[in-house]
């Protein structure tokens, strides 16, 4: 083989190796996982690709969710999800968590147990609640452990047929840094947000009635009000 064509193979290969890695760096577009009614929530997420998109159409659905990967979740309309007072309705164990949309509702109702309508565990950093109906749950959000959230445009509403004392609080903060909570409705709830060792935090635009304390705030610096 000539000298010449030693130098277009070479060259084809170059050219074929740049076109791989290119390929390769590009990201790879989201998929849209759509749930109707009668339909799995839950298959849908465990199918579903981190930074993937799971949208719930209008309906009903009786489920407990956990979500263990980043990706949006994404009501159409909508939608309830009812976790028929048993446990945490939706529980989120992974970063990069949005859940918009919902009315989300049902929650169990063990104080001992924290039960919630939606409980960002420890590790579920940069979760994004937003524009969702928390409504009959013990606690409506319980966050632990978990920086940098942003909870905006909810509205909250607890247990309205028990007194205080049996209620949970309507955003529960705890051991949290850099969290955004932004005009959020909360009512009918034992204190509307409770706050507890959580630093660098902003709220803002909040409304909060029919509740022991608007906000129970203890242990908790450089927190912009």
């Amino acid at each position: 083989m000539s000298a010449l064509s030693l130098r277009a193979v070479a060259s084809a290969c170059a050219f074929a190796l740049l076109a791989l890695l290119t390929a390769a760096a590009l990201p790879v577009a989201a998929a849209t996982w759509r749930v109707a009614p009668g339909q799995d929530i839950q298959a849908a997420i465990d199918s579903a690709a981190p930074g993937d998109v799971v949208e719930i159409e209008r309906g009903f659905y009786d489920t407990n969710l956990r979500i263990d990967k980043p990706l949006l979740l994404r009501g159409i309309g909508r939608p309830t999800l009812s976790g028929g007072q048993r446990d945490d309705t939706i529980r989120v164990t992974a970063a990069d968590v949005t859940i918009e949309g919902l009315i989300v509702r049902d929650s169990g109702t063990s104080l001992e147990l924290q039960q919630s309508g939606i409980y960002i565990r420890p590790g579920a950093h940069r979760a994004v609640v937003r524009h969702c109906d928390l409504v009959y749950n013990l606690f409506g959000l319980w966050i632990e452990k978990a920086n940098d959230v942003r909870i905006e445009g909810n509205l909250i509403t607890g247990l309205r047929d028990v007194y205080s004392s049996q209620r949970g609080n309507g955003i529960q903060l705890y051991n949290t840094t850099g969290a955004h909570i932004i005009d959020n409705n909360i009512s009918f709830v034992r204190d509307g947000l409770y706050v507890d060792v959580s630093h660098h935090a902003v709220f803002k635009g909040n409304r909060m009635h029919h509740s022991r304390y608007g906000t129970h705030y203890m242990n908790s610096y450089y927190n912009l009000w």
